[in-house]
């Protein structure tokens, strides 16, 4: 399904812990909890369907995200990390979407042909979003300029150059949702010897602002009790002022219910913990999963 049809068929019918300052992806299991709480679920998704309606009636003047591909090197390394990112440059007041957009939405999809046939490219990565509040819809986005790095691998053996065409389907929105595509070809030579690029920089900070998946050693717990979740943070893990959850899938948390910290909290012998109460959906709160998972971000 193109983006423009799943973008449709959504308008019809929708209405990473440790390190201070450092996301994580995490997987917290559920259990049945001892908090109490009546959070009631209420929005309305007109403003969502205003822009989309407004979007159908736009003369479109243009992309309003220009896409581009930069590299790390100057050439292509057989049997090495070849680090690349896809990079949006967004108009001003315009934005698209992380792949768990939020209440409305849709995420860039991402398809690469590469020549030779032997060359294989990894998925781009979603750096952390940013949160934003549109007619009462929460959803996580990005603006200006964000890169998706990805890496390229080729086996030894290979020579000359290497090509790498990128088709992109995204949504852009302002004050009206279009979705948009892009087609880009980038060649970079095959060699054992590549240097920086002009570009070195920027795509060693793509990849640094990745949440980082970890795996759950027991310090980071999820517990519901009704439709209130709570994720405790044990003290090993330091968290100085807040906490929040970008969870991975849709209809688990009511976004539209602002998420609450207590930091320092402290039981016994036990080094300070930190909690994060989140409210549950209704349809999540009905039919709890064992597991939770998204992005849990400390301090920002």
């Amino acid at each position: 399904m193109s983006l423009l049809s799943a973008f449709l068929k959504h308008a019809k019918s929708s209405v990473a812990f440790g390190r201070l300052g450092t996301a994580f992806v995490i997987a917290a299991a559920l259990s049945a909890g001892a908090l109490t709480s009546n959070c009631a679920l209420a929005a309305s998704d007109d403003g969502w369907f205003s822009a989309i309606d407004a979007g159908r009636g736009e003369k479109k003047a243009g992309p309003h995200v220009t896409v581009d591909i930069i590299a790390e090197k100057t050439s292509l390394t057989p049997q090495a990390v070849n680090r690349f990112a896809v990079r949006f440059r967004h108009q001003e007041g315009w934005h698209t979407y992380w792949k768990m957009p939020g209440d409305a939405g849709l995420p860039p999809e991402f398809t690469f042909t590469l020549s030779p046939s032997e060359l294989k490219a990894s998925a781009p990565l979603f750096p952390l979003p940013e949160r934003t509040v549109t007619s009462g819809l929460i959803t996580f986005g990005y603006g200006g300029e964000t890169l998706f790095p990805f890496n390229v691998e080729l086996p030894r053996g290979a020579s000359g150059r290497a090509q790498i065409a990128l088709h992109v389907e995204y949504l852009a929105c302002k004050d009206m949702c279009i979705p948009e595509s892009a087609d880009v070809k980038f060649s970079i030579p095959i060699d054992i010897k590549g240097k920086d690029s002009d570009d070195a920089a920027a795509v060693a900070a793509a990849v640094r602002a990745i949440p980082e998946r970890v795996q759950n050693d027991g310090s980071i717990k999820a517990t519901i009790d009704g439709n209130r979740i709570r994720i405790d943070v044990a003290g090993n893990a330091i968290v100085g002022r807040s906490l929040d959850f970008l969870p991975s899938e849709k209809n688990v948390i009511d976004l539209r219910q602002a998420p609450q910290t207590a930091v320092g909290i402290t039981q016994g012998n036990e080094p300070p913990s930190a909690s994060l109460w989140l409210a549950a959906t209704e349809r999540f709160a009905k039919t709890p999963q064992p597991a939770l998972e998204g992005v849990l971000v400390a301090d920002g």
